[in-house]
């Protein structure tokens, strides 16, 4: 793994069109601990002359040493929804292993059987559209 952190941020302009921009990726070799996190945060904004007190607001995953970042610079805070998204499915999946590798399993056999035969993929086209003139689906 390479030592990064990545800053991007988001607007809206006066006509409400929304942007985002990755301002920068920096290579951080050092610890990622609070301190160095937030040094390097706060370097990065004096480098592109962003002003930390028009910071609305930074969003960032849930780890101990970010979140720790950014309460010891005082910056308003807001965990990453996608992130917790992820967890949150990712446990759901972890509870019962047994029957999401079954349904992954199936899934990917279903997937190589059409993908990896002609004729398959040919039986099924004519059987959907067997079903679609029939208006059975």
């Amino acid at each position: 793994m390479i030592p990064y952190m990545s800053l991007t941020i988001h607007y809206i302009t006066a006509d409400w069109t929304r942007h985002s921009k990755c301002l920068e990726t920096r290579y951080v070799p050092d610890d990622h601990t609070a301190d160095t996190l937030g040094e390097n945060l706060k370097s990065a904004l004096a480098d592109w002359g962003l002003d930390e007190h028009k910071l609305v607001c930074i969003t960032t995953g849930n780890g101990a040493n970010i979140v720790a970042a950014i309460r010891n610079l005082g910056w308003p805070w807001l965990n990453c929804f996608g992130h917790n998204l992820h967890l949150a499915v990712s446990h759901g999946l972890d509870s019962d292993k047994d029957g999401t590798a079954r349904a992954i399993g199936l899934c990917k056999s279903l997937v190589n059987t059409f993908s990896l035969s002609w004729i398959k993929r040919r039986e099924l086209r004519k059987a959907q559209s067997e079903a679609i003139s029939s208006n059975t689906v």
